[in-house]
């Protein structure tokens, strides 16, 4: 699991244009520029060094000074976009990327030292798992039409309504495999966080718009 130690973090996006759109004040491009919260980086790497969780620390451009700034895409601008980018005061930030390389188990371990983590730190901390579900949807898509994608998002979909990710933990790897899922690592990583610290599930909603699956559910501490 890579943890960016560099200083900012930033990404923009081109917004496709929508013919019946009436909003003209929609805005083209959305960019993100955010600092990283050095401290909270560094402590995260070490207590999941310690867990004997595998993660590196990256650096992208530069080690230190305006160049060392780690690039971000789509999966991270759309949900800091919404969620403090054009915040008065912008949160801090720290991006971790999974790697699938990995048992699951790794992630679900990372998301216990996350919250830990989280509960000993002097600021608020909020843990954003962002993926799409499957790719697999449409034969127009990148990655063809697979009835399983159907049946990996109902699944996952179901274990978010029913508030009980634990249902993710053993996951059937063919269907994963066929399915074409981006989500299921970081979902296991919210999975962890919760086996730390108690968390209230909301389903919010779940959308197909093209070839893949997008959910959105939120979470708030159960006390």
């Amino acid at each position: 699991l890579a943890i960016s130690f560099a200083e900012r973090a930033a990404g923009t996006l081109e917004v496709p244009a929508v013919p019946a759109a009436s909003d003209e004040s929609a805005p083209v491009s959305v960019a993100v520029d955010l600092a990283v919260d050095a401290p909270l980086a560094r402590a995260l790497h070490a207590a999941a060094t310690a867990a004997g969780v595998p993660v590196v620390g990256v650096h992208y451009g530069a080690t230190s000074g305006p160049h060392d700034c780690y690039p971000l895409d789509w999966g991270a601008v759309v949900p800091l976009w919404f969620l403090g980018a054009r915040f008065t005061a912008p949160p801090r930030v720290v991006l971790a990327v999974p790697s699938r390389a990995l048992p699951l188990d790794a992630f679900i371990r990372f998301g216990r030292v996350i919250a830990e983590v989280a509960a000993a730190a002097a600021t608020r901390v909020a843990l954003v798992a962002s993926a799409d579900l499957a790719h697999a949807h449409a034969a127009e898509g990148p990655y063809g039409f697979d009835p399983a994608a159907e049946h990996f998002d109902s699944w996952l979909t179901g274990a978010v309504r029913a508030d009980d990710l634990s249902r993710l933990e053993h996951p059937d790897l063919a269907l994963v495999e066929a399915a074409k899922p981006d989500g299921l690592w970081q979902i296991l990583v919210l999975a962890g966080a919760r086996q730390h610290t108690p968390l209230r599930g909301e389903f919010l909603s779940y959308e197909r718009p093209t070839y893949y699956g997008m959910l959105c559910a939120a979470y708030a501490p159960a006390g």
